[in-house]
């Protein structure tokens, strides 16, 4: 098994969970991970809970434990209303060739913690976010505080806290629509297939004709 391979049977595995819970029974947290500027944003039932973007003092390792264990309190703080939470974070934006080490090191520290604490999480592309709650899955990441704005009605500080708020949104929305609620757009669809998607996308084949994934197809 690949590790691509892994990742598709986990997600499967969560959204099942996820989508077999009542409605209001689900915190859904969107996490924007950064080592300036991490964003989140809980919602639930369609509704905003909190939302906050934090930083850290510390270096090396440290920071990474630092930013990690903010994520879990803020959590913590808000999971005993409901029975399960789902963490919905943003994929790694691959051409961020100066920072792409980094935030690897943050993104593998903070999924470590959620696996410790048995929270379930999938990952979203940074396109089908941007498609999401702009339009497009080309927009400028600093319109994005705007399209959150006029989409959900929602003012945001920074880019990092407005991803953070799509996120929610985008997975709330999506387990909605897998639970049969009607009454979105098209391009609305389009999105939570995706994000509902386990699928892996085909890369190719090497010489001996063995067929290559490349990724689930969310990512």
């Amino acid at each position: 098994m690949t590790s691509y391979e892994w990742y598709a049977q986990k997600k499967k595995e969560a959204l099942t969970r996820i989508i077999a819970m009542d409605y209001n029974d689900v915190l859904y947290v969107g996490l924007d991970r950064s080592l300036t500027n991490t964003g989140i944003a809980l919602v639930s039932g369609q509704t905003l809970i909190h939302k906050d973007v934090f930083g850290s003092k510390l270096y090396g390792i440290e920071r990474l434990k630092d930013l990690s264990s903010q994520v879990i309190m803020l959590i913590h703080k808000h999971q005993s209303d409901f029975s399960k939470v789902f963490v919905i974070t943003e994929n790694y934006a691959f051409g961020r060739i100066n920072q792409a080490h980094a935030l690897g090191e943050l993104g593998g520290v903070m999924c470590l913690y959620l696996e410790m604490k048995k929270i379930d999480y999938v990952k979203v592309a940074p396109t089908l976010l941007k498609k999401y709650v702009s339009g497009t899955g080309m927009s400028k990441k600093d319109l994005l505080i705007m399209n959150v704005y006029k989409r959900f009605g929602i003012e945001t500080r920074n880019s990092d806290e407005a991803d953070a708020v799509g996120l929610a949104f985008l997975g709330c929305s999506s387990i909605f629509y897998a639970k049969g609620v009607t009454g979105n757009t098209k391009k609305d669809i389009e999105c939570f297939d995706k994000f509902l998607s386990t699928e892996l996308a085909k890369k190719g084949k090497n010489k001996s004709g063995k067929k290559l994934f490349e990724e689930v197809r969310d990512f």
